[in-house]
């Protein structure tokens, strides 16, 4: 469980943790599987969220006295680990993304998440890539996206206009090893056009149910060679060895 994700919540990260990791506990067992058939721990993936207005349905916010916490685990196998080596499509999406104010906010409101998705299904991709009305990428629907320039530069939309993603973070701060190895120039979040993200080398979705996704063609053009980049692999190796062992775990007692 990533501590990043419940230091996001409006109340203590401490009640967050006692609550998800009971939650861990209750559903299922490590190597085993309970109800659904979730498998829990080395093989299941956690969420924790905090929402307002528990038994209110009427729009004014004085009906919301109280607060509910839900958590919930996916089975293994996400679609990272599907596609980690031959790479997904992904699209322009032609869904209005949200005003920065609503994308910068974390909420329940997932409905041009869910049109922008099911339009990349609809297209045969994996998922769409919102541009700005000046021409510069944003993000994907509950996911970031990261580029490998030519020239050897990891580049991450700016979150002025998006939300920082917890994994989009922690790619941030582990990326730099791959400069240090020589591997990649310069590890950055800063603007980048749609033109100047197409002549990329390498282009890849970031999400907590992914970790991270390489995506191959973009709009039905190749994305460099057509081909998973050697960046987009070492990333992602690094990305889950953090996640298993990384200074912001926490541990979840089953037994």
């Amino acid at each position: 469980m990533r501590g990043s994700h419940l230091r996001s919540m409006a109340f203590s990260r401490e009640l967050a943790a006692e609550l998800a990791i009971s939650a861990c506990v209750f559903l299922g067992f490590r190597g085993g599987s309970r109800g659904t058939g979730v498998r829990v721990g080395h093989s299941g993936s956690p969420k924790a969220t905090r929402e307002i207005g528990m038994h209110q349905t009427r729009l004014p916010s004085n009906g919301c006295t109280g607060w509910a916490f839900y958590a919930i685990v996916t089975a293994a196998g996400a679609a990272g680990s599907r596609h980690k080596d031959s790479g997904v499509k992904a699209i322009t999406a032609t869904v209005p993304m949200k005003h920065p104010f609503f994308a910068g906010i974390k909420s329940v409101n997932y409905l041009p998440n869910a049109l922008a998705m099911a339009e990349a299904e609809e297209r045969g991709a994996f998922a769409s890539v919102w541009v700005d009305e000046d021409g510069y990428v944003a993000e994907g629907p509950t996911m970031n996206v990261a580029f490998v320039t030519t020239g050897g530069d990891l580049v991450l939309p700016a979150f002025d206009r998006i939300l920082s993603g917890c994994t989009a973070k922690r790619i941030l701060a582990l990326a730099p090893e791959l400069v240090g190895a020589g591997l990649l120039r310069s590890v950055r979040d800063a603007r980048i056009s749609a033109d100047e993200a197409r002549q990329c080398a390498e282009m890849m979705f970031l999400g907590s149910g992914l970790p991270l996704l390489p995506v191959v063609e973009w709009d039905g053009q190749p994305v460099g060679d057509g081909r998973v980049g050697r960046i987009s692999l070492a990333l992602c190796d690094m990305l889950r060895d953090d996640i298993k062992s990384g200074p912001d775990r926490i541990p979840v007692p089953y037994s």
